[in-house]
């Protein structure tokens, strides 16, 4: 089960500027590319990421001397 987090009200953007409306296809594309992105993300570092921290946590102890 996922928790949700109350972020409390959120931003609303103008994107008037870059798409035509909401129904355009260039927006559909975009926000389908960028769901693509994040589940290629998620795919890649679910479950590795405190991992990856302490690594670099690792490397910068390394660099100072404090192994």
């Amino acid at each position: 089960m996922t928790a949700t987090a109350d972020l409390g009200p959120l931003p609303e953007w103008n994107l008037a500027d870059l798409y035509s409306g909401l129904d355009s296809p260039q927006f559909a594309a975009d926000l389908k590319r960028a769901e693509a992105e994040c589940r290629a993300f998620a795919e890649k570092w679910r479950g590795k990421l405190a991992e990856a921290a302490q690594g670099r946590e690792g490397e910068r102890a390394a660099r100072r001397g404090c192994t």
